[in-house]
């Protein structure tokens, strides 16, 4: 009671932040919008305070205006990427929690995340509206020019997915050359000893029909969790040709990520454990010495509008991706087990290369007629995405880590072996048809479509194979009585291609069955021209997958089905010509439904909390200087452990920050100084659906300078 109190407390501290704005006259200027760059033939405009933009993509339907898509959408900004991202330790994780309904699991060595309480990481990112491109591993953003994201169920308007997370939609956005001419240098220095160094050069050239964007960075050294090292290389080239009549822009990029002594998950299943040991000392490393894993990503996308006339064009898009992962060795799962409430822990080594590759198409079509009064925006679309993945195996006989949570003393009795060569271990097939129409009448938009899935998984570990197939409906209304005003319902449905039960469960190489998920939201949002709100009601279910024990071994298998109903509200926007905020809550209220194991049903989704917020604060008291202040609570998450309920803490995590601008002789310089988790606080982060909890990362100084050449 006392915590849901302090959530209450926090959560009307947000709300009454932006009422006296909405009781204002109803007026609608624009004025104070930032324009960020061109993109397409639009200009992507950033709402004013800059945190967010004005419009993002919604997969097949294009981009729209926030106010007009019948979902909550946030979009990102360059300017949140370039404030949150700055700690090389937290990058993709630290800026997707400033949407409300995303909740971070993530450490060095994983940038995992829930999105409305389904658990995700990077291998449900989208880029350019590509997916199956990355893997779950420490994702740069240096290159990303915004982050597109959908709360909710979204394969009705961007199609097939290798690896979907129901929860919602995220799409990166790669920096593309502008109107204006760049040539950016930064030079950074966080944690303990890490240094950085990024260029970002931008020219459009031949009348500005041809543009290109190139990107570089290298980052090495210890972050601010001692002995843990982090080597980043990547480099990407952004071309795009743009006349009246079409569009193109292709990526190539690459990238090396290298982490040493990352150790962060803990597994609380343990029979032996009668609460959950408090979090220790954060700074400490709980990793063995030898441990690490190296990712290379190679990638490359091309999309292409074609304007046959001015009522109807067709569209390509197309990518391609290969991941290996490499210098494998870490905890088996890169977790430990919790033995005992003294916080002694244990775990076997793996020592297992890997490798990852993914293609996608989609064409499609897009035509608008009327019929009558009424405006008919069709787009119709078939996509295919092939999924390999090869996993080595460790030697029979592996090494084992022990050590302890408060002495912050880890010791092993040997490394385990470099494990077999990465082998062919299954595929992927999913290809689908789309439809979608959107028809509008005066203040009305009614969008109805479906997507038609098929998927084929193969196992060559159990030699199964699978082919699922199941049609996804979507139904979206939007009613705009004012220029100020919208209110939007929608039901969207989706289901997975069924998961192949990884290494880490005693039934490996299963395939379960398709999970599928209905969802139903209504909403309202407003604007005023200087901040944008919306607030809505969601209720989502979907087919449960639950660990369980037997005989000593974990087992993963589909059991009963879990629903999550809450509210979620976002703003973004100036409250005052000096101030911005930007942020939001959501309430989560998520249960199990027919489990067979009667103890679950009814209860909370385990490692899912109830209460969650983020809301940044900025103060620009001239041209010059800008301060902010960014405050993420997170409230308690169950811990089920042998029909046994434990709890995780709330955590209330305060980030501070400063920007100046200046000159270094004739050439504008940007400086920014940031603190990431200022008061240095303690603390375990659930995993959503997981007994585990994530160790936090300590206080982290961040300084960094860019030179406008």
């Amino acid at each position: 009671m006392k915590k849901k109190t302090s959530a209450a407390v926090i959560i009307a501290a947000i709300s009454t932040s932006f009422l006296p704005v909405a009781s204002q006259a109803a007026t609608y200027t624009l004025d104070e919008i930032i324009v960020e760059g061109d993109r397409n033939h639009e200009i992507t405009q950033q709402l004013p305070g800059g945190y967010e933009n004005k419009s993002g993509s919604i997969g097949i339907l294009g981009k729209k205006d926030t106010m007009e898509t019948p979902f909550q959408q946030n979009n990102i900004s360059q300017k949140s990427i370039s404030t949150f991202a700055s700690n090389p330790s937290e990058q993709s994780t630290s800026v997707l929690v400033n949407v409300p309904s995303v909740r971070t699991a993530g450490n060095t060595l994983y940038n995992d995340f829930s999105i409305r309480g389904q658990n995700a990481n990077a291998y449900q990112f989208r880029i350019n509206g590509i997916p199956g491109l990355l893997t779950q591993t420490n994702i740069p953003m240096n290159m990303i020019e915004s982050v597109d994201v959908i709360s909710g169920p979204g394969i009705g308007v961007t199609g097939v997915q290798a690896k979907e997370s129901a929860g919602g939609v995220i799409n990166l956005i790669t920096k593309r050359a502008g109107a204006k001419d760049i040539m950016d240098y930064t030079t950074f220095f966080s944690g303990r000893s890490t240094w950085g160094n990024m260029i970002d050069i931008s020219r459009r050239f031949a009348d500005n029909a041809w543009g290109i964007r190139i990107n570089t960075a290298y980052i090495n050294g210890d972050t601010a969790i001692r002995d843990e090292k982090e080597t980043q290389k990547n480099f990407s080239i952004n071309i795009d040709h743009q006349t009246d009549r079409s569009f193109t822009n292709i990526f190539l990029g690459y990238r090396d990520t290298h982490t040493e002594r990352a150790e962060r998950y803990y597994d609380f299943s343990s029979k032996a454990l009668t609460r959950i040991p408090p979090a220790p000392d954060s700074s400490n490393n709980y990793a063995f010495k030898g441990q690490h894993l190296g990712m290379k990503t190679w990638m490359a996308i091309f999309n292409h509008v074609q304007k046959l006339d001015d009522t109807f064009k067709v569209f390509v898009n197309a990518g391609y991706a290969y991941n290996n992962g490499y210098d494998y060795r870490v905890d088996a799962s890169s977790r430990v087990n919790i033995i005992n409430d003294a916080g002694d822990f244990t775990r076997s080594m793996v020592n297992e290369p890997f490798a990852i590759r993914n293609k996608y198409i989609q064409i499609g079509a897009n035509k608008i007629f009327n019929i009558g009064a009424v405006k008919n925006d069709l787009v119709v679309s078939f996509d295919k995405d092939w999924y390999e993945a090869r996993w080595g195996a460790s030697p029979a006989s592996k090494g084992t880590v022990t050590g302890n949570l408060y002495t912050g003393q880890v010791g092993y009795d040997f490394i385990t072996e470099e494990g077999k060569r990465a082998r062919y271990s299954g595929d992927s097939q999913f290809y689908g048809w789309t439809i979608a129409d959107t028809l509008s009448y005066r203040k009305w938009d009614v969008t109805i479509g479906a997507h038609k899935h098929t998927a084929r998984v193969y196992s060559a570990s159990s030699k199964i194979k699978t082919v699922t197939d199941a049609v996804s409906p979507l139904f979206a209304i939007v009613y705009k009585p004012s220029r100020n005003w919208s209110v939007f319902g929608s039901h969207s449905e989706s289901f997975d291609q069924g998961t192949i039960v990884g290494n880490a469960y005693a039934n490996k190489g299963d395939i379960l069955d398709p999970a599928k998920t209905k969802s139903n939201e209504l909403g309202i949002k407003y604007t005023n021209g200087n901040i944008v709100t919306q607030l809505s009601y969601f209720d989502t279910k979907q087919d449960s997958k639950l660990e369980s024990e037997s005989n000593g071994n974990t087992y993963l298998r589909m059991n009963g089905e879990t629903r999550y109903r809450g509210i979620q509200l976002s703003l973004s926007g100036k409250v005052a010509p000096k101030w911005t905020l930007s942020g939001g809550f959501m309430y989560l209220d998520s249960e199990y439904k027919k489990n067979s194991t009667p103890y679950y049903n009814g209860k909370s989704v385990i490692g899912t909390p109830d209460w969650s917020a983020v809301l940044t604060v900025e103060y620009t008291p001239n041209k010059v200087w800008d301060i902010w202040g960014r405050m993420i609570y997170t409230g308690s998450a169950p811990v089920y452990n042998h029909e046994r309920t434990f709890h995780i803490d709330s955590s209330t995590i305060f980030d501070l920050g400063i920007r100046y601008r200046s000159h270094l002789g004739t050439k504008p310089v940007d400086y920014n100084l940031t603190v990431f988790n200022l008061f240095n606080k303690n603390y375990w982060m659930p995993r959503a659906t997981y007994a585990y909890g994530i160790l936090s990362n300590p206080r982290a100084f961040c300084f960094s300078a860019t030179v406008h050449f």
